[in-house]
């Protein structure tokens, strides 16, 4: 028999606790640890199943469905993905056709300010994200799982502070099941134990993840806001809300004077030159220019050593996890790193 750790095998009571998963990785995640240490609190624990309301007892996914993109705002809502629930810029989200969102297949489907988002399929599954007041009137996909508290039994910061912990953590991930295309039923999620702590403690971090997302949606203004001021008081008003893909596909042109350093059809394309010439137009300086004494320019190749993050570790962040709200990302050993791969502050990261 596997063993998650000396001293603690796996036990035929849990296969039952799993719905007889003959799977290792629930019974080898650390799962069933965090449980027996949450069991051992002598502070009251609650199943999820207790503590939430709503369409389907509060914890709930969704059906598969067609997904008809428009680009007008008035005919689309925002919608959110396994990925996208996790990014801090929402601004350049798919919208889906409100027709399609308001149907009676998906109406249920709309986020509310206060809900936990789960994603319940796919490579990662068992990622949480809060939705914060900004997102209310957005649409999930049926890869993201939403937990509905009941305000009357649980503060809804409080409850996602659990689920984001690294407790939370371990018990969330220990549901995923299946090896082609991993997934977490609501049924498991509803099983967790969360602990109380008393109306106090509860209230104080409620409110502390409340203001964490009231900031984090006064940001995402403000930058839309500032972002609006500067092309208009530049006289660019109308690139705001230029809608790329309705201006038609680019065909027949050609292009001369390449080189290696330029060889990207993108750059050439039309539409793109006509937004450069109207950029040029204005006064303006380069990026470079801006970055004269500081850096521009992509991280260095190197060998990536593992490290425990008690020992030292630093995490390194992949393109995509640079834009979440929490990256994730593997720990490694600065000592082996090449220094160009650490961010200061203020810097502004884009993908390549």
């Amino acid at each position: 028999m596997k063993i998650a750790e000396r001293g603690n095998p796996a036990m035929r009571s849990w296969l039952d606790r799993q719905g007889l998963k003959l799977v290792a990785k629930p019974y080898l995640s650390g799962a069933f640890a965090t449980q027996q240490l949450l069991e051992r609190l002598t502070v009251e624990k609650v199943p999820l199943r207790e503590l939430t309301a709503g369409y389907g007892g509060g914890i709930f996914d969704g059906p598969q469905s067609r997904r008809v993109y428009l680009t007008a705002p008035e005919h689309s809502v925002p919608f959110l993905g396994s990925k996208d629930m996790m990014v801090a810029d929402l601004s350049s989200l798919p919208r889906l056709s409100k027709a399609d969102a308001e149907s009676s297949a998906l109406w249920y489907m709309e986020l509310e300010p206060g809900m936990t988002m789960i994603s319940r399929s796919g490579f990662n599954a068992g990622r949480r994200a809060y939705v914060r007041p900004d997102m209310g009137g957005f649409w999930s996909s049926e890869h993201v799982m939403k937990v509905v508290p009941d305000r009357s039994k649980i503060e809804p910061g409080y409850l996602y502070s659990f689920l984001a912990s690294r407790f939370g953590e371990v018990l969330v991930r220990g549901g995923v099941y299946g090896s082609a295309v991993r997934h977490i039923a609501p049924e498991y999620v509803g099983s967790i134990l969360v602990p109380r702590f008393g109306e106090a403690v509860e209230k104080e971090i409620h409110e502390l993840m409340e203001e964490a997302a009231s900031l984090r949606a006064a940001f995402q203004s403000g930058v839309t806001e500032a972002t609006r001021d500067l092309f208009e008081t530049a006289g660019l008003g109308d690139l705001l809300d230029l809608r790329w893909h309705e201006q038609g596909r680019d065909l027949g042109f050609a292009q001369r004077g390449l080189n290696a350093t330029t060889l990207r059809a993108l750059n050439f394309q039309p539409r793109a030159q006509k937004i450069l010439r109207r950029l040029g137009e204005v006064e303006h300086v380069t990026l470079g220019e801006v970055c004269k004494g500081g850096r521009l320019g992509s991280g260095v190749r190197f060998k990536r050593v593992d490290a425990d993050p008690d020992y030292g570790a630093v995490r390194l962040i992949g393109q995509r996890q640079a834009f979440w709200q929490r990256p994730e990302g593997r720990w490694i050993t600065p000592y082996q790193a090449p220094p160009g791969i650490f961010a200061s502050d203020e810097t502004v990261n884009s993908s390549r």
